[in-house]
C-alpha cells in the first residue's frame, strides 16, 4: 500500500480487500485519519475483494465516526458485481455520503 496526500484528502491504494487484510485495511485507515480530515481509499489496482472486504467498507460508509471522512474510488466491475450480489451496490457506491442518502 502506498500513501500520497492529494489536495486536502489523504489517498490510501490497496492491493486487496479481503478477510486476510481486514483487520491492517481498518488499522491503516484509522492511522491514516488521525492526520488527515479526509481520506480516499483507491480500489483500481484491487485485485482481490470479499464479503469481508465489502462488510468493512459497509461498517465505514455507515460508522458516523468514518462516513463523511472516507470515501472510495477505482471500483472495478468484480467490486460491482460482489457488492450487487450482497445487496450493496447503492450503499458501496463511490462518493456516497453520509445515512440520509439511503
Amino acid at each position: 500500500m502506498e500513501q500520497t496526500i492529494t489536495g486536502q484528502a489523504q489517498v490510501l491504494h490497496f492491493s486487496a480487500f479481503t478477510i486476510a487484510q481486514a483487520s491492517s485495511n481498518l488499522n491503516l485507515i484509522s492511522v491514516a485519519l488521525e492526520t488527515a480530515e479526509t481520506l480516499l481509499l483507491d480500489l483500481s489496482a484491487c485485485e482481490e475483494v470479499d464479503t469481508a472486504g465489502l462488510q468493512l467498507l459497509a461498517a465505514i460508509r455507515l460508522d458516523p465516526m468514518y462516513q463523511n471522512r472516507v470515501n472510495w474510488t477505482g471500483c472495478n466491475a468484480e467490486f460491482q458485481a460482489k457488492a450487487e450480489r450482497l445487496g450493496l451496490s447503492d450503499l458501496l457506491a463511490p462518493a456516497k455520503r453520509g445515512l440520509n442518502e439511503y
